[in-house]
């Protein structure tokens, strides 16, 4: 069939190329290091859109922080329980707060409160967030970065673990870039991170179901550390 149609084969086989370059990451183990971990997010479903590799790996303590119910269509507590469950499955405690709205301007400083007040009820060694740049650019992710930072110039002994946004093609194709802190999902564990959106049911509208099997945050994370 391939001779007949010499583009269909030249298609195959750059689709077979990417696949192979998409999972060989897949063989690298997790360099995450053991310890108090609190993960702060800015809605329900971040946990698992992003750090899916990095709650799959980690060995230590848990929290997860939500600033926000996701409440922008009405469904804030069906939303919270959504993330409880992802929280249940992955063995970490979730922490919730409805002070902030979804998609609205967050003060910096207001989020570093927060951080503050949970530090204060539940230490912990590793702060992990969005960079900069919010990996989708959110403005909502960049504020629990800004928060962050905040955070970290006061708690010096205090990690952060950033994880680094990428371009759409290292995003959405494949990424043969290596970080020296970074979290991978084994072939073993292929389905998990799919399992953690499914559990998000009230925001699995179609392009969602494009992310799960496109976006390389699906498979593994990579880490700026600062502090």
């Amino acid at each position: 069939m391939f001779k007949k149609f010499p583009r269909l084969r030249t298609l195959f086989l750059a689709i077979s190329v990417i696949a192979i370059l998409r999972n060989v990451r897949r063989l690298r183990r997790s360099s995450l290091i053991p310890g108090r971990y609190l993960l702060l997010i800015a809605h329900p479903d971040d946990e698992s859109m992003f750090f899916s590799p990095s709650l799959l790996n980690l060995k230590g303590r848990i929290d997860i922080f939500c600033l926000s119910n996701g409440d922008i269509e009405g469904k804030g507590k069906e939303r919270e329980e959504e993330l409880r469950r992802v929280g249940t499955y992955v063995r970490a405690n979730v922490i919730i707060t409805d002070s902030f709205s979804d998609g609205k301007d967050w003060d910096p400083k207001e989020v570093c409160a927060k951080l503050l007040l949970v530090y204060m009820l539940k230490p912990f060694d590793v702060l992990m967030t969005f960079d900069g740049k919010g990996v989708s650019g959110h403005k909502n992710h960049i504020s629990c970065y800004k928060g962050a930072r905040l955070f970290l110039k006061i708690h010096s002994g205090t990690k952060g673990a950033l994880l680094k946004s990428k371009g759409l093609f290292r995003k959405y194709v494949f990424d043969m870039g290596f970080s020296r802190v970074s979290s991978t999902v084994s072939f073993g564990m292929y389905a998990v991170p799919i399992k953690m959106m499914l559990f998000h049911k009230s925001q699995m509208v179609w392009f969602r179901y494009l992310y799960i099997f496109f976006s390389n945050f699906m498979s593994y994370n990579d880490f700026t550390i600062i502090n």
